[in-house]
């Protein structure tokens, strides 16, 4: 079983990416994805488990028509949920039943989904 320290002490230890301890219980990431762009994930201790998110974009910007016929949609791997303000792709995982080793494939899958999705909607590359 893993714990929220070595989840933490792992992901800080990792020369490839610049995993910034924000808090005692929040590490973030920028993820450097496509053409120059990049997106910000924020992992979060939430007790049993571990929450990945990546905000997109401000709600008031959100078109749900758009969102809802854009082809990546229809495979989602992961949740869509309210980050503060803001559109996010999100996932969570119980720490009883997480890999540490394999902890790093979410992140990054959740960085390039929540990039493109913020690019479609919103042509900026804000987050």
């Amino acid at each position: 079983m893993a714990t929220w320290q070595l989840v933490r002490d792992m992901l800080l230890g990792i020369p490839s990416y610049n995993f910034v301890l924000d808090s005692e219980n929040v590490v973030n990431v920028l993820v450097p994805t496509e053409s120059g762009r990049d997106q910000r994930v924020y992992i979060c201790n939430e007790g049993d488990s571990v929450s990945i998110s990546a905000a997109v974009c401000k709600l008031a910007d959100v078109d749900l028509n758009k969102l809802f016929a854009a082809p990546l949609m229809r495979d989602l791997p992961f949740g869509l949920g309210v980050m503060t303000n803001h559109l996010a792709v999100r996932h969570w995982q119980l720490l009883e039943d997480l890999d540490v080793a394999e902890v790093t494939k979410p992140i990054i899958r959740i960085a390039y989904l929540a990039d493109n999705l913020e690019s479609m909607l919103t042509g900026q590359d804000l987050y």
